[in-house]
């Protein structure tokens, strides 16, 4: 079991780093950098080192996924940053059902 939960989280560590990057060459020095963090705790051997490490590694993944999807439910509900306050209040009114009134222009 050690070695698969290790594995597990090795490669949800590779996904997440998988999509959170656009650029190949980003990827691929924060995919290096995780190489050697893991092959330099290959030889640990005592199991409160190892609860410790795969906690650790598991809230690295936990933030990286949370943060993605954070990201993620914010494009797609937040509305776009170059609307004015009267739009924008317009829009919060008719996310949650309410329909502001038009007002009349009086001159």
């Amino acid at each position: 079991m050690p070695a698969e939960s290790s594995l597990h989280l090795f490669r949800g560590l590779l996904r997440e780093i998988r999509k959170m990057h656009q650029t190949a060459s980003s990827m691929q020095a924060t995919r290096t950098e995780l190489y050697n963090r893991f092959d330099q705790h290959r030889q640990v051997a005592d199991p409160a080192t190892l609860h410790r490490l795969r906690l650790d590694a598991q809230d690295i993944l936990t933030f990286l996924h949370g943060n993605r999807r954070h990201k993620e439910l914010e494009a797609l509900y937040s509305p776009t940053k170059d609307i004015t306050d009267s739009e924008r209040i317009g829009l919060s009114a008719k996310r949650v059902g309410l329909a502001l009134p038009k007002l009349a222009n009086v001159e």
